[in-house]
């Protein structure tokens, strides 16, 4: 049974390739941002850090963003 057009478009359907990924970077930003609060880092000095890191190597997972910025806060 085709189903396909009973439901509605996903979102990876309804969002260009380019947005899904900034939508996605965005994503890894705000949490990789809100992990660094969490462990007591100021939010401006997080904030900036995580933008550097994710500008300089796209595609990162939250973990490897963490990681990358305590080495570098």
């Amino acid at each position: 049974m085709d189903l396909h057009d009973k439901i509605g478009a996903t979102q990876s359907d309804e969002m260009p390739l380019g947005l899904q990924t900034g939508v996605q970077a965005g994503q890894v930003a705000t949490e990789a941002v809100t992990a660094m609060v969490t462990l007591g880092f100021p939010q401006a000095a997080s904030q900036k850090v995580v933008q550097a890191i994710l500008k300089e190597q796209e595609g990162l997972s939250v973990e490897a963003v963490i990681r990358e910025a305590l080495k570098r806060i």
